[in-house]
């Protein structure tokens, strides 16, 4: 069975994953050397797993440096500089923690930004799906009822057999 790569995860603190993923994405040491770094805690673990936790949680943990980074970048500039400067180098700064990341954890990042934004649209969608909704019943109960009035119109004026209004009653469904 293979092990879920938040098990490993879920045993350290919080420091201890900043300093395992500092040392292993940041500080470009081999996986032996997060194993060894894990032993020292007294936290047993496999390179496998290692390798699944370090690739399932060291994206979300570089996008975060990254947004610190470019936040503490724009930060320290003067108060006169406008806004679109402030946010080209806080962007800059952005990009520049992401340039060495491989094909594969570009395309993650991607997906994860494609989620986001598919999501976003979700919640934009759907109060404008159910007013559309609401409109159609509306409009559906209003037709249906012009339709009864007017079939009662019908059957008052006797314009209509009996076996006729009732054809178009049990048709209409108002039986």
């Amino acid at each position: 069975m293979k092990t879920r790569s938040d098990a490993l995860w879920s045993k350290l603190k919080p420091a201890q994953r900043e300093e395992l993923l500092t040392l292993c994405l940041e500080g470009g040491a081999p996986l032996t050397e997060g194993l060894e770094l894990l032993k020292s805690w007294g936290v047993r673990a496999s390179l496998a797993g290692l390798s699944r936790c370090i690739s399932s949680h060291g994206l979300p943990w570089r996008v975060e440096r990254a947004r610190a980074a470019a936040e503490v970048a724009s930060g320290g500039l003067p108060k006169d500089w406008e806004q679109e400067r402030r946010r080209a180098l806080a962007m800059r700064e952005f990009e520049l923690t992401f340039r060495e990341l491989s094909a594969q954890e570009w395309a993650l990042l991607k997906a994860r930004e494609l989620d986001e934004r598919a999501m976003r649209l979700k919640e934009e969608v759907e109060p404008r799906k159910l007013a559309l909704a609401e409109r159609r019943v509306a409009l559906l109960e209003e037709n249906a009822a012009k339709a009864k009035a007017a079939l009662e119109n019908l059957k008052t004026k006797g314009g209509l057999t009996p076996e006729t209004l009732r054809t178009i009653e049990e048709a209409a469904g108002l039986l």
